[in-house]
């Protein structure tokens, strides 16, 4: 047992009673420690031989548990013995060899076990009332020929690699489970509590690199700060993404008095913040628009995040985060997903700075492109575009309406009561459509995937959820879903090809709102892509005169040098 040294490799602290010196042979085995009140007080080793390999030929009974304190043997007979752990007042351990899980009577020395685990035991942790033991499957000769071979025999079992989760009290085996295919051996076992979804990284790839930890991020090499003093700045839009506009006038706070007096810029670092992820992003909410926290109770992380913080006096004062995912063509896409400065520091270039720092961020992960996409509002077009100008982004253009209104004033449109339809189509619940038929769209319908009516069905609305058939043939649907209470959101609408240009789905669609109309839900949202141009254009021209909110998605992007 050893501890660190600042002049050699390690400190040699204890060593068992039987071996006689310390050389870089592996001659007792020693594999296991259990703490003791934060001390070590007990380890496990598979022999007392004091040779080279020696505890090889001593695997079927040759195991000891030592006594640290004592620093003698306390108990013998063990066939590999493994991972001893001090819980609930009583040492535990894996007799590995013969697959017995149990715990070690201190007062007489004797094994007591507790259940059977069909792999070869190493790892070892409780939880409340319950044992978590790791399996391996056996790998070599140091592994067969012993008991546990004839135990899993005479059960007629294989060996597993996998977790056991064991109750203390009746010794059953409460829940298990099996790894598969290229990891056949566990070497350790830890819970982890209150932690849902645990992340582990890996030596040999570019991912613990990305680690990231609330204080102390990479900086960009020559860049360590930059004075807001610097002509680009001063002249870079600032963008201001939450709340008002706020004063015009200069605002001295957080800023330095220079040797004359007067008022000077604060000196701002710009830094990498490595590895985000939805879990430790959480922690810089206050400083991200729109919140960080809502995007990932909504949406996935579809890939790596790559975050840009700028700090004053070491204390963040803004902050950029933007996502890589891969677009349909295999190409690399970030999309900013938050840019937030405080508001004692806007109007001073920093929005423009974090935006150039997250450029050169992206490039240098060999992202080729950036995207951002925003609410057109006052704000945005007095702030954010002229910030993209400036950095040279493409022109914003329009991607996504989404419009609200009230049952009331969509009562009063005339076209809504002028739509009939042929006798050989009608409109059905599309909560009665046959499996059969959902076949029949599926294999004979060409609708695009972002029009599939078979999404998000536990929302379904079947108020106005509506299917289009022609004779027998299932031709078209308007998809609906309740968002609240009082809201029905019209989701997808499609009609096949060939009875596109005929007025079918204008039809679909004023019988949908004509049955809200008659029902007590009093609003309904639309949301339309601009590249569906004729769904665009029935926005504009059936819907948007009694709208009581419309608000405009407009995107752009830039192509970043690699």
């Amino acid at each position: 047992m050893a501890t660190l040294s600042h002049q050699y490799s390690f400190e040699p602290i204890w060593q068992p009673p039987f071996i006689s010196k310390l050389t870089p042979e592996d001659r007792c085995h020693l594999n296991g420690l259990a703490m003791v009140e934060g001390k070590p007080r007990y380890v496990t080793a598979v022999s007392r031989s004091d040779v080279t390999g020696g505890w090889r030929e001593r695997r079927q009974d040759g195991g000891v548990v030592i006594d640290i304190e004592a620093n003698e043997i306390v108990a013998s007979g063990f066939s590999m013995p493994h991972s001893p752990r001090f819980y609930q007042g009583k040492l535990w351990l894996l007799n590995s060899g013969t697959g017995e899980f149990g715990y070690l009577d201190l007062l007489t020395g004797q094994f007591q076990p507790v259940a059977f685990c069909p792999g070869y035991m190493r790892g070892l942790a409780f939880w409340g009332n319950y044992a978590v033991v790791g399996l391996s499957k056996p790998r070599d000769r140091s592994f067969s020929g012993l008991a546990l071979d004839e135990r899993l025999a005479a059960k007629d079992a294989n060996p597993f690699c996998g977790l056991m989760v064991i109750d203390l009290t009746t010794g059953s085996i409460a829940h298990w489970f099996q790894l598969e295919g290229v990891v056949s051996e566990l070497y350790d076992v830890q819970v982890l509590p209150g932690v849902r979804r645990p992340m582990a990284l890996g030596f040999k790839n570019d991912e613990i690199a990305r680690l990231v930890t609330c204080r102390g991020f990479s900086s960009f090499p020559g860049e360590l700060s930059e004075s807001q003093e610097s002509e680009g700045a001063r002249q870079s839009p600032p963008y201001e993404s939450r709340g008002e506009m706020g004063d015009e006038t200069q605002n001295t706070e957080g800023k330095n008095q220079d040797s004359k007096g007067e008022t000077a810029q604060p000196k701002v670092k710009y830094q990498l913040v490595e590895n985000l992820n939805p879990a430790n992003s959480l922690q810089y909410d206050a400083l991200t628009f729109p919140s960080i926290k809502k995007r990932w109770q909504t949406f996935p992380q579809k890939g790596p995040l790559v975050g840009i913080s700028a700090s004053v006096a070491g204390e963040m004062v803004g902050l950029a985060i933007a996502e890589i995912v891969t677009t349909r063509e295999n190409i690399p896409q970030a999309e900013v997903l938050s840019l937030f400065v405080l508001p004692n520091y806007r109007h001073q270039g920093i929005g423009s700075t974090l935006v150039k720092h997250l450029e050169k961020a992206l490039a240098a992960q060999k992202c080729p492109q950036v995207i951002v996409t925003y609410q057109a509002t006052e704000l945005t077009a007095s702030a954010l575009e002229p910030l993209l100008k400036q950095r040279q982004w493409q022109p914003p253009k329009e991607t996504f309406w989404l419009a609200k209104m009230s049952m009331e004033k969509i009562a009063q449109a005339p076209w809504l009561y002028k739509q009939i339809l042929p006798d050989s189509f009608t409109i059905f619940p599309w909560s009665k459509l046959t499996d059969a038929e959902k076949q029949q769209i599926q294999q004979t319908l060409d609708y695009p995937t972002s029009l599939s009516p078979f999404e998000d069905d536990s929302r379904l609305e079947p108020l106005n959820s509506l299917g289009l058939r022609y004779g027998d043939e299932v031709v078209g649907w308007i998809v609906t879903h309740r968002v609240a209470p009082d809201t029905i959101r019209y989701t997808t609408m499609f009609v096949a090809q060939r009875f596109q240009k005929l007025g079918r789905g204008v039809a679909l669609i004023a019988e949908g709102l004509k049955r809200q109309i008659a029902s007590p839900v009093p609003n309904c949202t639309w949301g339309v892509a601009m590249e569906n141009q004729q769904m665009a254009q029935f926005l504009r021209r059936r819907l948007a005169p009694y709208t009581t909110f419309i608000s405009e998605s407009r995107q752009s992007g830039k192509r970043l040098k690699i």
